[in-house]
């Protein structure tokens, strides 16, 4: 009886194991030699608040290195080391790639780097804000300037929106909004109470005007003792004029009177002047002095009444005397 004896795959013999692992530490040791010109010691790197982040490793002499396909300078120490600084141009996502090349001769090792930016996002988002407040504040720091200056509830409402619009409160500004509008409030009443002086004024003033008396002045002087207002002097002026009026009016009336008075006393006095008449009252003229009568005058016949009896008896006064 024949013994058949199975043959072991050459996979399966010893010295297949052996080339194999002399294949792996080859490949291994090649692999080695070929990346030693250029390593990164971080593939995982975080960006900061300026949107840098920072690289290391090895690169032997001339070995040219590109970051995203532009040549990059990285200069080595003793020991062949690189530290540098890359500076991206302003990261829009959480997470940026970036892929660096490196050529040794004919030899080329590519480097994948993924960059963390969410510290560069925040601080950019932080920096957004604060210039945001800042220019709100600005805002709202010129309408109260200007509510405080003009006082006016349509200055207000303007500083209460730029208010309103703060990203963030800000104790101090609401402070000062709150005593503008104390102020406004104060404005609009003292503007009140200076329109009904104006108006009890104006009308002092129309009355005197009207019926220019001793009193309606007097009263409206006393209206415009303790009125302050711009047009204070225009008031005053059209006063003023009343009053001048009136004096011109008053010395006038008095003029008239005394020249009344002085008539009307004469008129008496002649009225009742004794006054002398010849042909026994007959003659159509009379005299004053009976001296001064013409001589052929008979005396006998003259008789005395009084002035206004010879003018009613239509005797007129002797052009002689």
């Amino acid at each position: 009886m024949t013994r058949h004896i199975q043959k072991r795959p050459f996979y399966r013999k010893w010295w297949f194991y052996l080339l194999c692992l002399i294949a792996t530490i080859a490949l291994v040791f090649i692999y080695i030699i070929s990346s030693t010109f250029f390593t990164l010691t971080e593939k995982d790197v975080v960006a900061d608040e300026n949107g840098s982040y920072k690289i290391s490793g090895i690169k032997e002499p001339n070995v040219t290195v590109s970051l995203n396909g532009m040549t990059i300078n990285l200069p080595v120490d003793d020991n062949n080391r690189y530290d540098v600084t890359i500076n991206q141009d302003e990261p829009k996502d959480e997470i940026s790639r970036a892929q660096i090349i490196a050529v040794h001769n004919s030899r080329t090792i590519t480097r994948d780097i993924k960059i963390d930016n969410k510290k560069y996002l925040e601080h950019q988002k932080k920096l957004s804000d604060d210039k945001a407040q800042s220019d709100a504040e600005a805002n709202a720091i010129e309408k109260l300037n200007l509510v405080e200056e003009q006082p006016t509830r349509n200055n207000l409402a303007e500083a209460i929106s730029a208010i309103d619009n703060l990203p963030h409160e800000n104790a101090g500004l609401s402070e000062r909004l709150k005593a503008a509008k104390d102020k406004v409030d104060e404005a609009e009443k003292n503007e009140k109470e200076e329109k009904e002086k104006s108006k009890q004024v104006e009308n002092k003033i129309s009355a005197a005007e009207a019926n220019p008396s001793r009193k309606t002045i007097n009263d409206a002087e006393k209206a415009l003792e303790n009125y302050s207002s711009p047009d204070k002097d225009d008031l005053f002026n059209r006063l003023e004029k009343v009053k001048n009026n009136f004096e011109k009016s008053n010395k006038s009336a008095t003029s008239s009177s005394s020249s009344f008075e002085r008539s009307s006393s004469y008129q008496d006095g002649q009225s009742k002047k004794t006054v002398y008449v010849a042909r026994k009252g007959d003659s159509k003229v009379y005299w004053y002095d009976k001296n001064k009568m013409p001589s052929s005058t008979n005396f006998d016949n003259v008789v005395s009444m009084t002035e206004e009896e010879a003018i009613n008896k239509g005797k007129k006064h002797s052009p002689e005397e």
